[in-house]
């Protein structure tokens, strides 16, 4: 959401079909939440993240908060019952810090970090990648994140999770540990961080490993997809949702001795010309 104090009232949005219908009914107070934090000659951003605990609200705008009105904003959100508010990458305050459950794990998030845009999407997508794999001993999990596909492939196979972003792997690690007293019964997961753009798993470290799932941002895989390529992995999943750097990450798996055997699209974001796909390739 984007809130500015101009001639026309600032914020618009009354209501939304796309959006959770948690957010959607707490409009007017991230509403009123803007209007106490917009500058006078400028815009504030607000995150809004639907979790386990409610609605986890990050700010960010130009400059920083002044004094006065980073007291307000705390006040206000402590009285609305929200779970946590932060600015930028500063949390102002925390009741309890917000999860999304993957797996039956709970996993902390980390104010404004990725999370897929549908949740019902993103359970169908989960769907597909552990049936797409389901039979492998061994799975590496690509742009890990916080753990979307890692703890379900986890039930079924021993997994490793590969990241850039550290938060994303402490809250992950976390929730492994969590696993035995919530009677989740993982196989292995264990995490590396590791920018695999400009350092890439090599065809010889996947050595032990029969299946793979990379979720890469928009630029996609192309060197992963070189390496995996050249690896003795039998069985990919890939998530993009960028059509054109996966047509470009798909052939590079296919000149390698890959065979594409499906592709799911998916309706990941509604009402937008985007769309999420789900691949499997094999050999």
């Amino acid at each position: 959401f984007l809130y500015a104090h101009d001639p026309f009232g600032g914020w618009s949005v009354e209501d939304c079909p796309v959006l959770n219908a948690e957010i959607t009914d707490t409009l007017p107070t991230l509403r009123k939440l803007a209007a106490i934090t917009a500058p006078k000659s400028g815009e504030i951003r607000l995150a809004v993240f639907a979790t386990d605990l409610g609605l986890d609200v990050s700010l960010s705008g130009p400059g920083d908060l002044p004094g006065g009105t980073r007291r307000k904003a705390i006040d206000f959100a402590l009285k609305a019952g929200l779970p946590r508010l932060a600015f930028e990458d500063e949390i102002l305050i925390e009741r309890q810090a917000p999860t999304v459950t993957f797996g039956g794990l709970p996993v902390a998030v980390q104010p404004g970090g990725f999370a897929q845009a549908t949740r019902r999407v993103e359970e169908h997508m989960v769907r597909l990648a552990t049936a797409h794999l389901k039979g492998c001993k061994q799975v590496i999990d690509l742009f890990a994140g916080a753990g979307t596909f890692s703890i379900p492939l986890a039930l079924q196979s021993k997994v490793v999770a590969y990241e850039s972003e550290a938060a994303a792997l402490i809250a992950l690690d976390r929730a492994v540990r969590q696993a035995p007293k919530l009677g989740v019964r993982i196989k292995t997961l264990t995490t590396e961080r590791r920018d695999l753009h400009r350092r890439p798993l090599t065809a010889r470290e996947m050595k032990r490993v029969d299946g793979a799932i990379f979720d890469p941002p928009r630029a996609g895989a192309e060197a992963q997809c070189r390496e995996l390529a050249k690896s003795g992995v039998r069985k990919i999943v890939a998530v993009s949702c960028n059509p054109a750097t996966l047509a470009r990450d798909a052939r590079i798996l296919i000149e390698g001795g890959f065979q594409l055997q499906s592709v799911a699209p998916v309706d990941q974001f509604l009402w937008t010309p985007h769309i999420e796909v789900v691949a499997l390739f094999s050999r």
